[in-house]
């Protein structure tokens, strides 16, 4: 790994135990003058070679859907293939990008009967690739695996692979996942994963599912769900379970998955199940569309998920030692603020002339492993000095000036996962003479990275 990515990887590791994000999300409706009719247990895709999300069938009161729309942030687009599937609702649907198409997978129709053919979306037309197939039905889940190398599918116990051209069985020793679920695949927790009732399973093709969160503040099905697969930040909204206490049939809650844990959103939305969200890889917008509240109000409202701005801040603490004192702080010329994808310069005075420093840089100004900060250097020979910040990672910054200045400059990186990180730092150098330690430390600063 480089050593920058290392570098904030290393802060927003130790910075998460006691992180608690300082940036939020906001549901905003969509009302576009076109939008498709109400529905429930549809499907919805981000389809990356259109640039659009594509929804496709569904189920309003007792009326199975087969109509196909897109969403391009702004306006919704009814589409007019000259071939459909069968009306259907309870379906499974994924985008393949090797391929560029979008997969629909079983489902139930008209009689409640079950589905078990696979079709294909071109942009242009739909095209059935298999016919019906023992062990795909209605409430699967799918999402495009890259281990695999296509689309994968699970229903219950019965997982597989579509590669394009056939269905391959994927038999392990723990098979067994959900039913009205939703996949997605994250890089960050290494697979495909679902929620299934309080759990987050992932899925390994030798050992199959396990759990690695158990007892979410939650357990639910038929949920809508969605990740941002840049900052690993997955997105679920309503269903059917329980939390706090509580079960119904129709929830109205957001969770977000970040930092290794579930964290409720402040607001809600009207309550429901049986909605589906896409992630607008675009827009960087999660959006939502439909659902159902019990058996026979059908929903028509779209909403999309903002980001709220995080303020960039960084502001000075403690005290330095030496006299006079060490300061750390940003250049008041060159400085700027900690924001993401942006530089922050720093200047360091009263430091001895052309002698080495280094920056201490941390997650936390409470504690650093056993220690309690601050921490006292004068047993080590350095009496009024203190460590601020944990030294979680230490870089060095050359030597001072002969004036007893340093100024560096140090990038942010541009990920969206860092907004709302806090961050603690404080320089460290050689002050021969200065105490028997021969050391010297500034003031810290604690800095929270923003996205303005």
């Amino acid at each position: 790994m480089h050593a920058r990515s290392c570098l904030w990887s290393v802060i927003a590791a130790t910075a998460s135990a006691a992180f608690v994000p300082a940036q939020r999300f906001e549901w905003r409706e969509v009302q576009p003058a076109l939008r498709p009719p109400a529905r429930a247990d549809h499907a919805m895709v981000w389809d990356h070679a259109r640039g659009v999300v594509l929804l496709f069938g569904g189920l309003a009161g007792t009326t199975y859907l087969n109509d196909t729309w897109s969403y391009d942030g702004t306006t919704w687009t009814r589409l007019l293939p000259v071939t459909n599937p069968t009306p259907r609702a309870r379906h499974a649907m994924a985008y393949d990008p090797q391929r560029e198409r979008v997969v629909v997978i079983g489902g139930q129709t008209i009689g409640d009967v079950a589905l078990g053919d696979t079709w294909e979306w071109d942009g242009v037309n739909w095209s059935q690739r298999a016919a019906p197939a023992a062990g795909i039905g209605a409430g699967g889940a799918a999402c495009f695996d890259p281990v695999q190398g296509g689309v994968f599918y699970n229903l219950g116990s019965v997982n597989r692979v579509w590669d394009g051209a056939a269905w391959h069985n994927l038999p392990v020793p723990n098979p067994a996942a959900g039913q009205d679920h939703q996949l997605v695949h994250s890089s960050a927790l290494a697979g495909v994963v679902c929620v299934a009732g309080r759990s987050l399973l992932r899925f390994d093709p030798v050992l199959g599912w396990s759990a690695i969160h158990a007892n979410a503040p939650f357990s639910r099905s038929e949920y809508a769900m969605a990740i941002d697969p840049t900052a690993a930040r997955i997105v679920l909204m309503g269903g059917r379970g329980s939390a706090n206490g509580g079960s119904q049939s129709a929830w109205e809650d957001t969770w977000l998955w970040t930092n290794g844990g579930w964290q409720q959103q402040l607001q809600s939305l009207p309550v429901r199940r049986g909605a589906r969200m896409a992630f607008h890889a675009t827009r960087r917008r999660f959006v939502l569309f439909g659902g159902s509240v019990g058996t026979s109000v059908f929903l028509q409202d779209t909403w999309e998920l903002h980001t709220i701005d995080v303020l960039a801040e960084h502001a000075s603490y403690g005290q330095g030692c030496g006299n006079p004192a060490a300061r750390f702080a940003p250049d008041p010329y060159f400085g700027g603020r900690p924001f993401v994808g942006g530089s922050l310069t720093m200047l360091g005075t009263d430091l001895p002339a052309s002698q080495p420093v280094v920056h201490c840089i941390g997650g936390s100004d409470a504690q650093w492993g056993a220690f309690t900060l601050p921490f006292d250097l004068a047993p080590i020979g350095a009496p009024g000095c203190a460590l601020l910040a944990s030294p979680d990672v230490l870089e060095a910054r050359g030597l001072g000036s002969a004036s007893g200045t340093l100024r560096f400059t140090f990038r942010i990186p541009d990920q969206l996962s860092l907004a709302g990180v806090r961050f603690f730092h404080q320089l460290v150098g050689l002050a021969p003479g200065l105490n028997p330690a021969g050391l010297i430390v500034s003031d810290a600063g604690a800095a929270t990275i923003g996205t303005r």
